[in-house]
């Protein structure tokens, strides 16, 4: 089995140059996937216009993501055991048949089940990514890589769950599922057929250490700890935003609205449906990051990564707060800006935080913990959804929300700075790459 290494004296260049070839047929795979990923950003309109209630419909994203808790610390070890590419293979093949057998169902208990088995598959392929990225490039150069590994995850996120509000909006449901099944199994077949192993316990034997390998670092916990909220509170604009544009807002006018009938009145009807709305307020999300993250991130690696986090928990709870004080579509757009902002600063620095605290053996099931943390929140955040909205009202529930992600930068500010790579690599035994 070809086994590949980061190359440690390859010149950086400022932009895109330099990587290893398996970075781009691994970002190229996984753009294919992301580009077709519209089950689950319509799960919840999905519901609802089968005629399931509200809160039904929300509650119902907990499924998918008990799945994604489930199978993401084994994800992790099997990324770790049987290997980066093996993994992917094997969880992307059985998500594209997941999706294939949602699109089958009618019963709610069937659909429940159904969504489950999804959650199981699709985001258990994310452990082997991060760590076969992190398999190829140096530490210094992994924040810009994450960057673009998530500029390429969201010119698809962009692309989409645009068309998918689309035909949502037609209520052509049908070929959301079909062309999320076929991009899933496309990912597993490039995979295949493209990449090799970059599993290092195949380049050397495991690094011994004084601790059990069940253990985690005590700064890695305090980073879950104060990850929980954070993740809960921007999985919101997954799952309730589209409840909120449906249900919750007096119209659809405003800026966006007019803008909208003034450069394209012939389908200004279809786009804006509350759908519609959705799929491209997702879509400025996505856009905004293919642009700007990358290159944000070129600037802000000079910073302790933790410094970066906690701003970005600030703006990811202002938006939010904006989302829910401001009742318009147009507050909506002005809070996904902010709260895009705040992605863009938190997501590469948390995965390079976690990367530069793994030890090199268990990097695939450090970032295996990061995605049962985030699993977590996906249970957590459409479970909080379906209970509080209702009850409470958007003017009290997304101000609540965008407080947790304040709880998180508050947790955050106790992290060590990571820049010199001293205090944290003080917690783990002396390895080498």
């Amino acid at each position: 089995m070809t086994t590949i290494s980061a190359n440690r004296d390859r010149p950086e260049h400022p932009i895109l140059l330099g990587y290893p070839r398996p970075i781009w047929v691994l970002l190229s795979a996984v753009l294919v996937n992301r580009l077709g990923v519209m089950v689950g950003p319509m799960l919840t309109l999905y519901l609802r216009d089968r005629g399931f209630d509200e809160r039904t419909a929300l509650s119902s994203g907990s499924f998918y993501a008990l799945g994604a808790t489930i199978s993401a610390y084994p994800a992790g070890l099997l990324a770790d055991r049987l290997g980066r590419r093996g993994s992917i293979v094997l969880v992307m093949s059985g998500a594209s048949l997941a999706i294939f057998a949602l699109s089958r169902c009618r019963e709610l208990g069937s659909l429940l089940t159904g969504i489950f088995f999804v959650g199981l598959f699709a985001e258990a392929y994310r452990p082997a990514v991060t760590a076969m990225l992190t398999d190829l490039v140096e530490p210094a150069r992994r924040l810009p890589v994450f960057a673009l590994q998530r500029t390429v995850v969201n010119f698809g996120h962009a692309t989409g769950p645009f068309l998918g509000g689309l035909l949502a909006a037609h209520q052509m449901y049908g070929w959301i599922f079909t062309i999320n099944a076929c991009t899933t199994a496309a990912f597993a077949a490039i995979a295949a057929l493209f990449l090799p192993e970059t599993r290092p316990s195949l380049k050397a034997p495991p690094i011994p250490t004084d601790k059990p390998k069940t253990r985690f670092n005590k700064v890695f916990l305090w980073f879950c700890l104060g990850l929980l909220p954070v993740s809960s509170a921007y999985f919101q604009v997954l799952f309730t935003l589209p409840i909120h544009l449906r249900d919750h807002l007096p119209s659809l006018s405003g800026a966006y609205a007019s803008a909208v009938q003034t450069l394209v009145p012939g389908m200004a009807e279809r786009l804006l449906q509350p759908p519609a709305v959705f799929g491209a307020l997702l879509f400025l999300n996505g856009a905004l990051i293919v642009c700007f993250e990358y290159l944000l991130s070129l600037r802000l690696r000079r910073f302790s990564a933790h410094h970066v986090m906690i701003v970005g928990a600030v703006l990811t709870g202002l938006g939010l707060v904006v989302v829910g004080v401001f009742p318009t579509v147009d507050a909506a757009f002005l809070g996904v800006i902010i709260t895009t902002a705040g992605e863009m600063c938190f997501a590469p620095s948390a995965l390079a935080f976690v990367t530069h605290i793994a030890p090199v053996n268990s990097r695939a099931r450090y970032m295996a913990m990061f995605g049962l943390v985030h699993g977590m929140a996906l249970v957590l955040a459409p479970t909080a959804a379906g209970q509080l909205l209702p009850s409470l009202g958007p003017l009290w529930f997304w101000p609540m929300i965008g407080g947790s992600a304040f709880l998180g930068a508050i947790a955050f500010a106790a992290l060590p700075d990571t820049r010199e790579h001293s205090q944290v690599r003080a917690l783990q035994p002396a390895q080498k790459d």
